[in-house]
């Protein structure tokens, strides 16, 4: 299943998502550095996020070369991407959960929980790769603070609808539940773990979630006590993608160790 649009009957504004706009801009510009720089896994042993080099623990050799603090690259590392498809993806997810998030918390307030949501999904991995095969493979990628996003989207807007594609013998479009896609996605990333499928974070990706979710319901609690049930019916306003104000209601060995989410 792919989604490519949502559309919710409680959005508080139509305020642009700005903030959205620039981590999207970032990303991509940060993307097209890394593919033109010399040395591509190089630049991502940097910044990425290795967690026995966030511990501090004595780098193996030939990593010598990594200068940037550990713990700088909790958040570093969520602007790299490492393939064409990886951050195509991610800025699909983040395209389409982050504006109502954004809408919601405001600008700042999305900033600091996109960012606090990359360290926490960042922490997560790596307190599940304290060993020595794990703790200093490069963990990259956007998806843990995208995870968090989904994860207060499903707190905050459980009923709305997210347009999918989905491929099953053929192509078919339909509109399914925020949280059930929400759910299902999250039951996939469990899969993804005791499947042992390699290559992904997937406990970034369930720690992030599960944070987003968090302060989404904490959110709700404190500054919208008296908001409208969030599971009353909802009006079919679907948004675009592709234009504004739709709403006006509410390569090498080392490429394939780098943990991609």
């Amino acid at each position: 299943m792919l989604p490519i649009a949502d559309y919710s009957h409680w959005r508080m504004n139509n305020k642009r998502p700005y903030v959205v706009w620039v981590i999207v801009g970032i990303c991509a510009i940060v993307y097209i550095y890394q593919i033109l720089s010399q040395d591509q896994n190089m630049f991502i042993y940097r910044y990425g996020m290795l967690p026995g080099h966030v511990l501090g623990w004595e780098l193996p050799m030939g990593l010598e070369f990594i200068t940037t603090p550990g713990w700088l690259t909790l958040v570093t590392s969520t602007f790299l991407h490492g393939s064409f498809t990886h951050i195509l993806f991610n800025m699909l997810y983040l395209w389409i959960f982050g504006d109502n998030i954004e809408q919601s918390y405001g600008w700042l307030g999305f900033l600091v929980f996109y960012i606090a949501g990359g360290v926490i999904a960042n922490l997560t991995h790596l307190a599940f790769s304290l060993n020595a095969t794990d703790a200093f493979i490069p963990t990259i990628g956007a998806s843990g603070a995208i995870a968090a996003v989904m994860g207060s989207y499903l707190a905050l807007f459980p009923t709305s609808k997210i347009r999918t594609i989905v491929f099953f013998f053929f192509i078919s479009f339909t509109e399914i539940p925020a949280y059930i896609y929400l759910v299902i996605w999250l039951v996939m990333q469990f899969f993804g773990v005791f499947g042992g499928s390699f290559g992904t974070a997937w406990w970034a990706h369930i720690g992030g979630f599960v944070f987003g979710y968090i302060i989404g319901f904490i959110y709700l609690k404190i500054f919208k006590p008296y908001a409208p049930p969030p599971w009353r019916p909802i009006q079919n306003t679907f948004k675009n993608p592709f234009k504004k104000n739709q709403f006006q209601d509410g390569r090498n060995e080392l490429e394939n160790d780098i943990w991609k989410r």
